[in-house]
């Protein structure tokens, strides 16, 4: 897998065929593009040749087709114009000439990305190739009509073209490889958000945390749009009041040690007033208070002071109480009151206090502090990129997938319907299914011996994967062992090896896997595997007995 910073920078220099929900196609052109179609027009051309643009339509208006074909060609052939021999003229002369590729690409600016200075390659040449031009036409092959749009200035019927400004302002506005840089934050870690990460757990086992952010409606909101509907997200003021409510922050506000509070709770004399300073509660009322000696009361005193309720949201920034009630009406409205109560007095499944973050239910959000860096930098270059403008556009969805998300990432959203992933059965699961409490369902270990289907099993796991339809794929990355035992597909840790290793053989079945996937053979060696596999097989359900 390529470094992060340097397959986002390809990608967004590049150019970027989307397609959307509907159908419907986008082109995002690299910026030469655009300069070399620019450059390509009859009225550029016209300017350049000294041709007055009103000559040029005259002449395509008398004889038809065949003169704009000769302008643009190689081709020595004479041209024809109503069965009579055609002349060519001086002005006609001088408009092919200008209309060669090599003149447009001479012709052509160049944008402010590719004159920067490039500290690691002092020798790259800031002119446009005829190659770039090749390697254009082969990317976008499947686009009818695109090498008259790059070459001569001509419409791209049927496709929605990005603009320079809209490819500037995204640029700006989705470059988490900056963000994670400003926020002092390892691009891996971003990557960690979308996939988990395996943390130690012992010695020998390890565990794959839960994705962070499952689906596009948070991606969204972490590059600065406002939280999804009806989640409620727990900001930074409150992690910070939970921390204060601890014990810990407690002991330090009172400049008492932790361990003296230990001390006093294993003591019968003391017990009752430490508990009851500790739950906010005067000590100063119970009984005995009197029998205690000076200092032992005094420090009593600041452990209830910095207790209080008040004082621990004052600590944690809330500068006035009608601000944290507004936060508590905020969760009220969107049903995770109780939640966020049980979140801050620690209670319930938040009891531990290195509590995981994440998409803890389907309305209730617990970010990392990075998290939260991070969308206080992506906020602004959104603010001032002012991609708001455009982001209601059916397109924007699929767009904003394509350039932010990690390399091999599965969104639970297939934009822009928003709908959940396609199962085997080939019905979207419903967005509550999906969530759930963010968890990744996995199952480890060998199957059953009553479990028979495991072929088939993994088998329909790699038609999901793929998005094979019986004549395509939609998916062509490799998959790995621990993308097919999360969800939908749930299979166990190497169940995928062992499938590949009977198909293929033991020896680097995976490799030869990898390079079916690559070489594009791998919708043919499918479909042989489909039919070898039993119909009542064929669509097995991922979500019954994993392989």
């Amino acid at each position: 897998m390529s470094h992060p910073r340097f397959s986002q920078i390809a990608q967004m220099q590049g150019v970027s065929i989307i397609t959307c929900g509907d159908g419907e196609t986008l082109l995002v052109p690299a910026e030469d593009m655009w300069h070399v179609h620019e450059a390509a027009t009859p009225e550029a051309i016209c300017e350049r040749a000294e041709v007055r643009s009103e000559q040029y339509r005259l002449l395509t208006a008398a004889v038809g087709d065949p003169l704009p074909e000769w302008f643009y060609s190689r081709s020595e052939d004479p041209v024809y114009a109503n069965g009579k021999y055609l002349r060519p003229t001086r002005e006609m002369k001088q408009f092919r000439k200008q209309a060669r590729i090599r003149s447009i690409l001479r012709a052509a600016s160049k944008s402010e990305a590719r004159r920067a200075p490039v500290k690691w390659r002092k020798d790259r040449n800031h002119d446009i190739r005829e190659n770039s031009v090749h390697y254009w036409l082969s990317e976008c092959k499947g686009i009818n009509g695109f090498k008259e749009w790059l070459l001569r200035g001509a419409p791209l019927p049927n496709v929605t073209i990005a603009t320079l400004d809209q490819i500037e302002r995204c640029k700006r506005a989705w470059d988490y490889t900056t963000f994670c840089r400003r926020a002092g934050i390892a691009t891996g870690t971003y990557i960690d958000w979308f996939q988990g990460r395996r943390t130690p757990k012992g010695k020998r086992k390890s565990e794959k945390t839960r994705a962070l952010i499952p689906n596009l409606r948070l991606l969204h909101w972490l590059f600065g749009a406002d939280p999804p509907a009806g989640v409620f997200v727990v900001v930074e003021k409150l992690q910070n009041l939970r921390g204060e409510n601890g014990r810990k922050r407690i002991a330090a506000a009172a400049q008492t040690e932790l361990a003296q509070f230990s001390q006093w709770e294993h003591s019968a004399k003391w017990k009752k007033f430490i508990s009851a300073a500790l739950a906010g509660n005067n000590p100063a009322h119970i009984k005995g208070w009197a029998e205690l000696t000076k200092l032992c009361r005094q420090r009593m005193t600041m452990v209830y002071e910095a207790a209080l309720p008040e004082n621990c949201r004052q600590r944690a920034g809330f500068a006035t109480d009608s601000e944290y009630e507004e936060v508590l009406a905020e969760a009220e409205c969107l049903g995770a009151r109780h939640l966020l109560d049980d979140y801050l007095a620690m209670r319930g499944k938040f009891e531990d206090e290195s509590i995981k973050r994440g998409l803890m239910a389907t309305n209730f959000l617990i970010p990392t502090r990075d998290m939260l860096e991070f969308r206080k930098i992506a906020k602004a270059a959104r603010d001032e990129a002012r991609i708001a403008a455009f982001e209601r556009e059916p397109w924007f969805d699929a767009w904003f997938h394509a350039w932010t998300k990690p390399q091999g990432w599965k969104c639970d959203h297939v934009p822009p319907a928003r709908r959940g992933p396609i199962g085997a059965n080939g019905q979207a699961q419903s967005e509550a299914s999906l969530a759930g409490n963010g968890r990744h369902v996995t199952n480890r270990g060998r199957p059953s011996k009553k479990y028979k289907d495991s072929t088939a099993k993994v088998l329909a796991a790699l038609n999901a994967y793929h998005e094979f339809d019986g004549d395509s794929i939609g998916n062509s990355d490799p998959a790995k062992n621990i993308t097919l035992a999360n969800e939908p597909y749930c299979l166990t840790g190497n169940a995928l090896t062992r499938f590949l290793q009977a198909k293929l053989g033991k020896k680097d079945a995976h490799k030869k896997y990898v390079a079916m996937c690559l070489s594009g053979r791998l919708c043919d060696v499918l479909l042989a595997w489909n039919g070898e596999t039993p119909g009542r097989y064929r669509q097995a359900n991922l979500s019954g007995h994993s392989q």
